[in-house]
């Protein structure tokens, strides 16, 4: 019924539906999903163990219990504990409005994730290569003398001879291009701590 009424409102849907642990993980494993809705209680699960399962996951997926069964006291606790909405089995004018909030809301999460990622990102590597810049430098130094300041360390130095003249004579693409494999070699080198 839940089905037929987003399809009414011009929804287009993809649905799997699970009733134990094993599919629930194996769900969230095929495939990324836009929105859990649970019963409370199935036979062989429960919305406490799926809410679980999709917190493990580590997705920000909305979580919306839709139960006949559970009492406003529990489904405050469950709110309480993760998840996104509680709506009466069967009341559509409802539980519509709060799948699409929901989806909305995990959407724009989603982008404020991205925009920060891509912030830390212009901040902290160097666009070119990929490398680490100065200031993720300067940060990390930073940290280690705060966390050990009698610990000794050195720095490396590393120079590209007439790194201008190569420029100057064959152009900036070139220039890049030798940036780029000059960092390539220099991060297989390091491992993975760059």
């Amino acid at each position: 019924l839940l089905c037929a009424e987003l399809e009414r409102e011009g929804n287009k849907l993809v649905v799997r539906r699970v009733d134990n642990e094993e599919d629930m993980r194996a769900a969230l494993r095929d495939a990324r999903w836009d929105i859990v809705i649970s019963d409370d209680t199935m036979p062989r699960f429960n919305s406490v163990g799926a809410m679980r399962i999709v917190n493990e996951s580590g997705n920000d997926i909305p979580f919306i219990i839709c139960s006949g069964t559970m009492n406003e006291r529990v489904a405050a606790l469950a709110m309480r504990r993760g998840v996104h909405d509680y709506v009466r089995k069967g009341d559509f004018a409802r539980l519509v409005p709060s799948i699409e909030r929901e989806i909305k809301s995990a959407a724009m999460r989603s982008a404020v994730k991205r925009a920060e990622s891509h912030v830390y990102r212009l901040a902290y590597y160097d666009d070119l290569t990929g490398l680490p810049n100065r200031n993720y430098f300067c940060e990390r130094v930073n940290e280690q003398i705060a966390a050990r300041p009698q610990m000794q360390a050195a720095v490396v130095f590393l120079d590209i001879d007439s790194f201008m003249r190569l420029n100057n004579s064959f152009g900036y693409a070139t220039g890049d291009a030798l940036l780029q494999e000059a960092a390539s070699r220099m991060a297989k080198c390091a491992g993975s701590d760059v």
